[in-house]
């Protein structure tokens, strides 16, 4: 497609679980922060944000996503910035396949918490790792029930005792 518009970089926030506030996500609000600090840090002007409050990663059918993708589809954005991998999507396959394809399309995909950049590399082994492993602690939790809070504690000795029971017992 020939674009004339300058292109503009994705900024790109999810959350699953909706932490009953009015309004916003603490961690939606978190992420754009963290975002548009990364974007003045990195001289990056032309942006856009793009968000999924109260969203599951483990599909692609967002409103916020099916937007930005619209966008990527219609030529006007070249990079899309997320937190970490896990806020674009729980599922790694997926995940490389839309990170793939965006390098075919001529987007560059930057998880600035994982310090992941595909224009810096053509191929991460730690890329599809880093997922698997996200992916597996969000099913984990899913499956004990409890909420994942990104601003809660870390787990003491015997709740991570009890996560690995839990995992091993599962059927």
């Amino acid at each position: 497609m020939n674009n004339t518009q300058p292109k503009k970089t994705a900024l790109y926030c999810r959350l699953s679980v909706d932490d009953g506030r009015l309004g916003e996500s603490i961690s939606i609000e978190s992420q754009k922060i963290l975002l548009v600090q990364y974007c003045k840090d990195h001289a990056i002007k032309n942006y856009e944000i793009y968000d999924d409050d109260g969203y599951s990663g483990t599909n692609f059918d967002r409103p916020g996503f099916s937007r930005m993708y619209d966008d990527i589809q219609k030529g006007l954005i070249d990079t899309v910035i997320v937190k970490d991998q896990s806020r674009f999507g729980r599922s790694y396959i997926q995940v490389g396949m839309y990170v793939e394809q965006f390098k075919d399309m001529g987007v560059r995909f930057i998880a600035v918490d994982d310090c992941y950049d595909s224009s810096q590399t053509d191929y991460d082994m730690m890329f599809p790792m880093r997922n698997v492993i996200t992916c597996r602690r969000s099913y984990m939790w899913q499956y004990r029930g409890e909420p994942r809070f990104p601003q809660a504690a870390p787990p003491t000795a015997e709740e991570y005792r009890n996560h690995r029971t839990v995992c091993r017992t599962r059927p």
